[in-house]
């Protein structure tokens, strides 16, 4: 076993190398310990394909007043965008200073409880959930029902091109002033359901045995499958309440039925 010397304070002391590992493992937890306490936590946000505008709320469980945050969220590209960001759901009061940033497939934003004088130590008590601030989002138009995850990175992403810029990290600042504290984190989803199919009603205009159908109703969107007599038509989606398709050959038949499903949602009606 070899063995380091060293010299404190003028003593000579001795430390074994097992020692030395226990030493330093201790030392590590300890500083872990300090640095890693409370949660982020992203919430779990669900939303018909129908709806354009929702938001992803972030909150915090902290045990020592805050007076900053820095939060960074991944997400999946191409399914949503960030246009702005919201900070209403702070308490006691809003930050006096916030700032957020959309990059691609992630977005950051930021704020400080006292940034303005007169300086009278504004800051987040020590507690459970706390909403921190909230990503303003748009839904793509066109996509399809899905569970998408949204990720708090715990390395963190580098701001400015090819990643070379500042680090920036979940983490939030004690009043105290103490070291930035890195909380435990978790990840949420959003959930992009199907809306319910509807059918009102369902207009025609008959030329011989050809006729044009519109169907009016609710809930359309592009994934939406019409079917007329069990076989699946195509057709126009004019908007989330109207349908048409054009040049059906009834056949003579007297009664048709069709039919409208977004996944397990149908509705059906006949002419």
């Amino acid at each position: 076993m070899w063995r380091r010397h060293e010299t404190v304070n003028g003593m000579r002391m001795s430390f074994s190398g097992k020692a030395v590992k226990v030493v330093c493992a201790v030392v590590l937890f300890l500083w872990a310990v300090s640095v890693r306490a409370g949660e982020f936590r992203v919430a779990e946000v669900s939303l018909s394909a129908l709806e354009s505008d929702f938001s992803i709320p972030l909150f915090m469980t902290n045990d020592v007043e805050v007076s900053g945050v820095t939060a960074v969220l991944e997400f999946p590209e191409g399914i949503f965008t960030i246009v702005d960001a919201s900070f209403d759901g702070v308490t006691p009061s809003a930050p006096e200073w916030s700032a957020y940033e959309v990059n691609e497939g992630w977005a950051t934003f930021g704020w400080l409880m006292d940034y303005t004088a007169p300086y009278d130590g504004q800051t987040i008590p020590a507690g459970e959930d706390h909403e921190i601030g909230r990503f303003l989002c748009r839904l793509t138009p066109g996509t399809e029902p899905q569970t998408v995850p949204l990720y708090l990175p715990p390395e963190g992403k580098r701001r400015g091109s090819e990643g070379t810029g500042p680090l920036l990290r979940n983490s939030y600042v004690p009043a105290d002033g103490s070291d930035d504290i890195f909380p435990d984190l978790v990840d949420g989803s959003l959930t992009i359901e199907w809306p319910e199919a509807s059918i009102d009603s369902i207009e025609t205009e008959f030329q011989g045995i050809l006729v044009n159908v519109t169907v009016l109703g609710s809930g359309f969107i592009p994934q939406t499958v019409v079917t007329v007599e069990g076989e699946q038509v195509a057709y126009t989606l004019v908007d989330s309440r109207t349908i048409r398709f054009e040049s059906y050959d009834c056949g003579g038949a007297l009664s048709v039925t069709v039919r409208v499903c977004n996944g397990e949602s149908c509705a059906e009606g006949t002419f």
